[in-house]
């Protein structure tokens, strides 16, 4: 554990002992079986919604919200936030129980209460004349009684519209399933590890634990009719044909509109020759 955080818990359990009674958790915490508890921290424009991460100057100072977005139940939490460009955050203020024994870039938070729920950690205010962006890095978060282990977590920042995402956002953000999956390419299919390298491919992620040979689904056409693919590459024939595929065994009703047609690779072909 790191020395940062066991500050941090010895600070919370100063903040229990002072009030004993006080703060009961919220559920009990999983035992966890050998499954890592996942832990994930956004910084939203937003005090109602975490995923608020994009936005645009407004000309003065800003506030942003530091929340905590998935919990396996936690006690304390280490991180920092930085600016693009550097020194545009001026203060950090806890919010809903959470205290700070660290600085306002170099958190150490803690909570009784062993939170599961989404909750705003904090709030965070920024010079805002400018685009910026507000990234988390090196965070962790400490579980609740009695192991207190601490866990990696994922990061999500805050970037203004035309501005680059932060380097340290996590790939796939408070997803407890695997992220692997099928992509859809116009020359073909490739499994993939996750759905932004789907993306940075050009192709369509057909869906967390799909396979290349999953079957036939639904193509919505650009002349806004459609067609049912019966065949196992349907997805790649779909983005040939300059459609939009949704995905294996979808219907057009997915497409919302009227023309259906039920039709197999050859058929299709002969259709554009």
């Amino acid at each position: 554990m790191k020395l940062g955080v066991g500050i941090a818990i010895l600070f919370l359990m100063t903040l229990l002992s002072a009030n004993a009674g006080a703060a009961t958790p919220t559920a009990a915490q999983p035992t966890g079986d050998g499954i890592p508890l996942i832990y994930g921290w956004s910084v939203s424009h937003s005090a109602t919604d975490p995923n608020v991460n994009t936005g645009s100057p407004n000309g003065i100072v800003d506030t942003l919200y530091l929340w905590l977005t998935c919990s396996g139940g936690m006690t304390a939490a280490e991180m920092t936030l930085e600016s693009s460009p550097p020194g545009q955050i001026l203060s950090f203020a806890t919010m809903n129980g959470f205290l700070n024994a660290g600085t306002v870039t170099d958190l150490l938070l803690a909570v009784a209460g062993c939170p599961y729920a989404q909750v705003v950690a904090g709030s965070i205010l920024i010079f805002h004349s400018a685009p910026v962006s507000i990234c988390l890095s090196g965070v962790g978060t400490v579980s609740c009684a009695p192991d207190f282990q601490l866990w990696p977590s994922d990061a999500r920042g805050y970037s203004d519209e035309g501005v680059l995402t932060c380097s340290s956002d996590s790939e796939v953000f408070c997803n407890v399933g695997p992220t692997w999956g099928s992509c859809c390419l116009p020359d073909g299919c490739v499994q993939v590890d996750s759905p932004n390298e789907c993306k940075k491919l050009g192709g369509h992620f057909k869906g967390y634990m799909t396979f290349c040979y999953d079957g036939p689904g639904a193509c919505c056409l650009p002349d806004g009719t459609c067609i049912e693919l019966v065949d196992s590459e349907a997805c790649s024939i779909c983005r040939n044909l300059g459609g939009d595929p949704q995905g294996t065994f979808t219907k057009c009703e997915d497409c919302g509109t009227v023309s259906v047609e039920r039709q197999s690779w050859g058929r299709t072909k002969a259709l554009y020759r």
